[in-house]
This record gives C-alpha cells, structure tokens and sequence, in this order.
C-alpha cells in the first residue's frame, strides 16, 4: 500500500509537485491512499495505469488549480493515448473542487490526452472500472464529471454531481451499472451518447447491456 502523505503530497505544494507524486505512485500501480483530511492542489493531468486502486479518506478534497499551460483532464489511463486497453481500475471516495478549472474540448494537442475526451475523469480502453462515493459540487462547462468510452465492466455507485455539464458522460461500451447518484446539472445528469461530436466522444459505437437505478 502506498501512503501519500510518506511520499509528500502536501496541502502546501503547489499543484504540479502533487501531480508530479501523485503521478510517480500510479505508475506503480497497486493501492494508493490518502487519508488525512486537507485540500489538496493538484494541476494538469494524472495517468492512471493497470491494477491500480486510488482510495481518498474522508475529509480529502482535490482542487484542481491551473498551471497556465494545459486544461487537461485530471485523471486519464495511459493506454487512451495509444488505443490499448487498462484493466483493473478503482477510484474510491475521490471529491474534486474545480474552481473555475475546466477539461477543454480537444486535449490530443498537448499530449495529455485525446480529442473528446474532457472530464475529471477521462478514459478510453478500459475494462473492470469502478468509481464510488465521487463528489464535485462546482462542475465547469464544458468539463464533464465522469467520462469514459471504449469500455468493458464498469460499476458507478455514491456520485453526486452538481455544475454546468454532464455528470456522466458514456460512450460506446458494454455490461455497466450506475448506482445511487444524485445530479443537479444544467446539462444531461447521466448521458449515453453511443453517437455524438467529435469534441464530446472519441469513438462511435453501441452502448449495450446496462442498467441505472437510484438516481435522482
């Protein structure tokens, strides 16, 4: 287990230090965990990679600052880059405060990320996906809260998402659930876009065998 407050992931750095640690533990894999209550600056983006499990304690805020050079998503699995496939993902209890900071339309000209895909959470060629107990109350347009296409096995449960875009955000992909969520948003809550622009899903496709329940 990795502890990142041990590897100096401070609420006193600066946002590209907590991504710089933040981004060295998930190359690693395995489970990583932060556990002290604080908000914590992070900037830019962070890739996530194969057997990986993110898990933020109670108290633990993300607050998405800008580094005057990127508006890239703030969590993306590697293999999105390259149209390979990452397995084996879980982020638990992960809560983002935006402030202002946005996912932009097409993120491929920077490298940290491919075109239509614009959210908190971004993936592409992933397969055993679990996200619970996510939060963000201030979502910005045009960044979506959860967003992933090109997916197998993906499980959504505890969300609650509020702000100006879609709180989740599907393209093509097959046997998902989304479970107790709770959405004020000024766009779609939940959205299944197996057909949509460019700028808003990176691949075209069927959306198949899934079911939503408790959402409100």
């Amino acid at each position: 287990m990795t502890d990142l407050i041990k590897l100096g992931f401070s609420t006193e750095n600066d946002g590209v230090r907590n991504r710089e640690i933040l981004s060295e533990a998930a190359r690693s894999g395995g489970d990583i965990r932060l556990d002290t209550p604080g908000i914590y600056p992070l900037a830019d983006t962070v890739f996530l990679y194969d057997d990986t499990s993110l898990y933020f304690g109670a108290g633990v805020y993300l607050k998405r600052v800008y580094d005057g050079v990127d508006h890239g998503s703030l969590f993306v699995n590697e293999g999105a880059l390259r149209s390979e496939w990452n397995k084996s993902i879980t982020i638990t209890g992960m809560k983002v405060i935006n402030d202002g900071v946005y996912s932009s339309y097409d993120t491929a000209k920077s490298g940290k990320g491919i075109t239509g895909l614009r959210a908190i959470i971004a993936l592409s060629y992933v397969s055993g996906l679990v996200i619970r107990d996510f939060e963000t109350l201030d979502l910005p347009a045009p960044s979506y809260g959860i967003q992933v296409c090109t997916f197998e096995n993906l499980l959504i449960e505890n969300v609650h998402i509020e702000g100006k875009k879609d709180g989740i955000h599907l393209g093509r992909g097959k046997n998902f659930a989304i479970r107790h969520g709770y959405f004020r948003t000024y766009d779609d809550p939940i959205a299944l876009n197996a057909h949509d622009y460019s700028t808003a899903c990176p691949q075209l496709g069927w959306i198949e065998n899934g079911v939503i329940e408790d959402c409100h």
